[in-house]
């Protein structure tokens, strides 16, 4: 007699098991393949934004106005960077000069001046110079330095080194005739809104390693939108605040001295209040002004947020090795 093996078949519990094991598997993969990396968010946002930082330079050789490239802060947490926008630079105005240059005191650092031009022009200036009257669209080769402008007044440019020991105003009203006015960068169309995972830190952003120099451009946070102007032979030729905001007199633009900063982080890192120094997948990009060399680099961890570990890490960010 033959006799015959009952055949063994999966009974229902254990297709059960199978059956969610294979869909916890499942969702895991589509999860993964779903979730952001922020890690690599973080890095492109941070090599878009050196892109667009070079662009900007090479749009502005050859141009007298030159080009710039602003940062602006989030509406709901001034913190964070999270637009960045291609600035419109205007060309500069040359307007006759009523009154007030020269000086009647040659040892002062301001004076008020009356420049003949339109209402606007003068309440978007932010830099000025004199010459004798070449024309209606001449630049004089023989024009004074710039000085800062605003509402009337002139002022030396203490970023740039202007004092009474080597700074001097036109010697007679021939040669301040005319006056040649640069205006502030405004929005462009082109805007590039960050991936909602990333941000620029900017209390950690700033220009130089000093984030409380005296200057007041070591930290940008509270400082409004953040333009980077190029000069027409390609270096950095102001760093401006408050570019689309209301400005006061102490609001001056100034001529960098030192390396230009900017950190990019995860958003959740500065919302949740992390330290955003501490994370290694943090990413730097630094801006050499005399160059206008770009690049990103790799943050060195710190423990702390203070003013010493900014320091560090600005000082690694700029010596460190550009990520590929």
């Amino acid at each position: 007699m033959i006799q015959t093996r009952p055949r063994r078949a999966f009974t229902l519990i254990e297709l059960l098991v199978v059956t969610g094991l294979l869909a916890s598997l499942f969702a895991m993969v589509v999860g993964g393949l779903g979730a952001p990396n922020i890690a690599s968010a973080v890095r492109r946002t941070a090599q878009d934004l050196a892109s667009r930082l070079l662009a900007v330079q090479s749009r502005a050789l050859g141009k007298p106005e030159g080009a710039a490239l602003i940062v602006a802060p989030n509406t709901e947490n001034t913190r964070m960077g999270t637009i960045i926008l291609d600035a419109v630079t205007q060309p500069w105005v040359i307007a006759a000069v009523s009154s007030g240059m020269p000086p009647s005191n040659p040892r002062v650092t301001s004076a008020a001046v009356t420049v003949e031009t339109e209402a606007d022009v003068l309440a978007s200036a932010f830099k000025i110079r004199f010459q004798s009257d070449g024309g209606d669209d001449q630049v004089s080769p023989g024009a004074s330095p710039w000085f800062a402008f605003m509402s009337g007044t002139v002022g030396f440019r203490g970023s740039a080194g202007q004092t009474l020991a080597n700074t001097i105003w036109p010697k007679t009203a021939s040669q301040a005739e005319q006056a040649v006015v640069a205006r502030y960068p405004s929005p462009g169309i082109s805007t590039k809104e960050m991936a909602k995972q990333v941000a620029i830190d900017l209390r950690h952003s700033g220009m130089g390693e000093d984030p409380d120099a005296a200057h007041g451009y070591g930290r940008f946070e509270s400082k409004g939108s953040i333009a980077i102007a190029y000069e027409q032979i390609g270096r950095v030729g102001e760093v401006m605040r408050r570019v689309q905001e209301t400005r006061t007199a102490t609001d001056q633009p100034i001529e960098p001295n030192g390396v230009i900063y900017f950190l990019v982080v995860s958003r959740a890192d500065i919302l949740e209040g992390r330290n955003t120094l501490a994370n290694p997948q943090s990413v730097w990009v630094a801006i050499n002004p005399h160059t206008g060399r770009v690049t990103v680099a790799e943050n060195v961890p710190q423990v702390t947020e203070d003013k010493t570990a900014i320091t560090a890490a600005r000082r690694s960010a700029r010596a460190g090795t550009a990520i590929k």
